[in-house]
């Protein structure tokens, strides 16, 4: 019994993440207004709670405020005006990298030459840009079995401002597009990283109206995201220890009485 009971303490500790799909998802959104454009930014926080969806703002560089975004299911960095990489220590990256590695969700939006260059540091890879203003459709063969699928994407999007799809020829191994253009344009792509999953969309929410479907594809995504990678997180080691202690005392009464 006492072998039991303590397998039940260690396993609120030690949660494995779940991959049932969420309607709802916690997501930390880094909203630093000297970096992220405001106007864009807004727009998605309100999409984001149309959906349903808890959106916890914060804005610090310091690593406290990273490690506590890593509580959510994932982690929004929408459209950088002025890149934040410079802002982000070392130690503040491999929490993200971390975070994402061990279940944790990554979202990114935006321009090519401050959201692709963030993925690029953080991961490790060679995303570029590839412009076009031609219409997105939904890439069925990727999205198939996907969420994309079951939640009845839109079949096509147009490129609302601003739009700066990544080449397809340059995302990383395994990575798939789930909105493309037929060609190597892509303005919605999944990859993963670890046990966690991250996705880029390419667009910067300033212009929704003109496109709602740019909405859908967003609640998706978040979705997505946050039903394959839902870390559960572990309790303070204090916790853990009084739980011991109490369900061990209780067993120890009951024996004796």
């Amino acid at each position: 019994m006492k072998k039991l009971l303590l397998l039940s303490v260690i396993s609120l500790g030690i949660g494995l993440g779940s991959n049932t799909p969420v309607q709802a998802a916690t997501i930390a959104l880094f909203n630093n207004p000297q970096y992220i454009t405001q106007d864009g930014s807004q727009k998605l926080i309100n999409i984001l709670k149309s959906f349903g969806h808890q959106v916890n703002i914060f804005t610090s560089f310091e690593q406290s405020a990273w490690q506590n975004a890593t509580k959510n299911q994932l982690i929004f960095i929408p459209n950088q005006g002025k890149s934040i990489l410079p802002n982000l220590s070392l130690e503040t990256q491999n929490i993200i990298k971390n975070y994402v590695a061990t279940g944790g969700g990554l979202i990114a939006s935006g321009i090519e030459n401050t959201a692709f260059p963030f993925l690029n540091t953080l991961f490790a890879w060679n995303i570029e840009g590839n412009f076009t203003n031609k219409t997105f459709y939904l890439n069925t063969n990727n999205a198939a079995g996907t969420i994309f699928e079951t939640e009845t994407a839109p079949s096509s999007v147009k490129p609302a401002f601003p739009t700066t799809p990544a080449s397809i020829a340059s995302l990383p191994s395994g990575a798939k597009s789930i909105y493309d253009n037929g060609g190597n344009s892509t303005a919605l792509f999944v990859a993963s990283f670890g046990e966690g999953k991250i996705a880029d969309i390419t667009f910067g929410y300033g212009e929704v109206t003109p496109e709602p479907g740019w909405g859908k594809i967003t609640d998706i995504s978040v979705k997505y995201v946050a039903s394959q990678s839902t870390p559960t997180p572990i309790p303070e080691p204090s916790l853990l220890i009084g739980l011991t202690a109490f369900i061990l005392g209780g067993v120890s009464s009951k024996k004796t009485q």
